[in-house]
């Protein structure tokens, strides 16, 4: 996609692409990036709307695009060469997850070791 659309410079570039945009919900999630010249908000009307990163993911590598996703998702892919990241200055804010549980007593097995990987890889 790149190739034939240019690379952003700028996040004002970023509305004169072709987006695949992830939806919260019913919603579409606006694109805040935190770069060197502060906070810039884009309100975007994606081609391609989906609810899943993994389906994002592969939206873009198939160059319908370009979009948001979590490290976690592209730096795999970005390693490979199946993605390229834009505007490397600038990132995505960071975002808190939660884990709400009852009682830890007769929680099943799977589910503690769950909840003790998601602490030790988060720090907490």
């Amino acid at each position: 996609y790149l190739a034939k659309a240019g690379t952003p410079v700028t996040p004002r570039d970023i509305p004169g692409h072709r987006i695949v945009g992830f939806l919260l919900g019913d919603h579409l999630a606006d694109w805040e990036l935190v770069g060197p010249d502060g906070t810039e908000t884009l309100h975007l009307d994606p081609r391609v709307k989906v609810g899943n990163s993994l389906v994002l993911r592969e939206l873009l590598i198939a160059g319908h695009g370009i979009g948001t996703l979590p490290d976690f998702i592209s730096d795999p892919a970005e390693a490979r060469g199946d993605l390229v990241r834009v505007l490397p200055d600038w990132e995505l804010p960071s975002r808190e997850i939660c884990a709400v549980t009852g009682s830890r007593f007769g929680m099943d097995t799977k589910v503690l070791a769950f909840l003790d990987r998601l602490r030790t890889a988060l720090g907490g």
